[in-house]
């Protein structure tokens, strides 16, 4: 400015923040006088423009900060914008400062920023953000038009919807102007995911063993978790123990087949999921159990009792060869039980074979010997029982040397009375008359001299 008065001459240029004056004068009081003027002036100006900065009192309304929306999973992630809508006058910077209105549903794990050229981000915790940003590269300008300052990364780590809101705690133009700036707060909804179960392998076993298996399942949400199982057999459903994620089956097969377990894993919000497995049961051959062999004495009759073992919910059919050409015959079985009893024409040692079939057609067999035999008794004077040489229930070799010769006539004559002799008439009675007398004596020396 120029200002031109009687007598005097003085300029004044406003710089950035200061006056710069130049005078000259032709009287002292005259040039006090203009001076006290021209001071006055300059006092107001920088008095005015110092209110303007300290206040900032320029307010460019009209732009939107919007923070945008996701929708996620437990364990997933999503990138949320944080959206401009308008610079009017460009933006030189900003601090905005993050919350979300629960932590357990979301968390922000980061935050990414353009090339501003320098930028500050804090993440005091997952719920409270603060991010800072001088754009010294001129991003956002006066044409710009919902720019993108920044993107939240936000981990789902619950169930349910959470805000995320945000203060815009500092915004200058390119003037260094503060902007308002409304905002818009953005939504994270962390949707519940059913568990996903993983029952395990195909399993093989024989019916009537336990078996057992592992199985698993996942589930990112913050849960509890209970479980049922189902072995497919007709037993009903059963509570199954949990260890963290992990189980494990457990079960013994009444019969063979193959059965489809099934796994169910609930959440604490009543979503469950299912794994199955194939379970083979085998079938078991019976295992039959018998006598150890056998003797009979001076009897044609045996008898006795056997068993079998099958782990198998099975019904069971048995037979029996007495091994004396009887043929086979049906058993009767009572339980896993069965007794034995036959009647056998001569002497001799015979195989006993018992066969227990199943309902699967698997059988089992065993066999025992059984001994019928007939012993002789002992006579007074002979250090050897008698024998039976021809197996005609009659001791010949009266005297048990092993062959038949006249000292078995001369023994048996001096033990006619005896109570051996007498208690085994039968063995003795050569002739076949019921008798036991001097007839049996002759019986036996034709015998001899044959």
């Amino acid at each position: 400015m120029k200002f031109r008065i009687p007598q005097c001459r003085f300029s004044f240029s406003a710089g950035p923040w200061i006056g710069e004056i130049r005078l000259r004068q032709s009287t002292p009081l005259l040039g006090i006088f203009v001076a006290a003027i021209v001071l006055a002036m300059v006092g107001s100006f920088l008095s005015s423009s110092s209110v303007a900065r300290a206040s900032n009192s320029k307010q460019l309304a009209g732009p939107v900060l919007t923070v945008g929306s996701a929708d996620v999973l437990p364990g997933q992630s999503a990138s949320i914008p944080i959206v401009l809508s308008e610079a009017p006058n460009g933006i030189s910077g900003f601090r905005l400062d993050f919350t979300l209105g629960n932590s357990a549903v979301a968390e922000i794990v980061a935050v990414s920023l353009p090339a501003y050229g320098l930028t500050q981000t804090n993440i005091i915790s997952g719920s409270q953000v603060t991010t800072m940003a001088a754009d010294l590269n001129g991003l956002i300008n006066a044409s710009s038009t919902n720019f993108t300052l920044a993107t939240l990364n936000v981990l789902g780590t619950g169930t349910g919807s959470t805000q995320i809101n945000v203060v815009v705690t500092a915004m200058d133009d390119d003037d260094g102007f503060n902007v308002a700036v409304t905002t818009n707060a953005g939504t994270v909804s962390v949707a519940n995911v059913a568990p996903v179960v993983d029952a395990g392998t195909a399993v093989v076993s024989d019916e009537g063993q336990a078996f057992t298996s592992a199985g698993s399942f996942t589930d990112p949400g913050i849960d509890t978790w209970t479980a049922t199982i189902d072995y497919g057999d007709g037993t009903g459903l059963q509570p199954l123990t949990l260890n963290g994620q992990l189980f494990e089956l457990n079960h013994t097969y009444a019969e063979d087949g193959s059965y489809s377990v099934t796994v169910t894993v609930t959440d604490s919000a009543g979503l469950s999921g299912t794994g199955t497995a194939l379970v083979t049961v085998l079938n078991v051959a019976p295992g039959v159990l018998l006598p150890i062999d056998v003797v009979v004495d001076n009897s044609m009759a045996y008898s006795g009792a056997g068993s079998f073992a099958d782990p198998g919910a099975d019904i069971w059919t048995a037979t029996v060869d007495y091994g004396d050409g009887s043929g086979i015959q049906v058993l009767v079985l009572n339980g896993k039980s069965f007794s034995l009893s036959h009647d056998y024409s001569s002497y001799g040692i015979y195989r006993v074979i018992v066969t227990v079939t199943d309902d699967e057609g698997m059988w089992g067999s065993a066999s025992f010997q059984v001994e019928i035999r007939h012993v002789c008794p002992l006579i007074g004077g002979s250090t050897e029982p008698s024998l039976d040489h021809d197996a005609d229930l009659k001791c010949e070799d009266v005297n048990g040397n092993g062959r038949l010769d006249f000292s078995d006539v001369v023994l048996l004559f001096k033990n006619l009375d005896a109570p051996e002799v007498l208690n085994n008439a039968e063995d003795f009675d050569f002739n076949g008359n019921g008798l036991l007398d001097m007839a049996d004596l002759i019986a036996l020396f034709e015998l001899v001299i044959a």
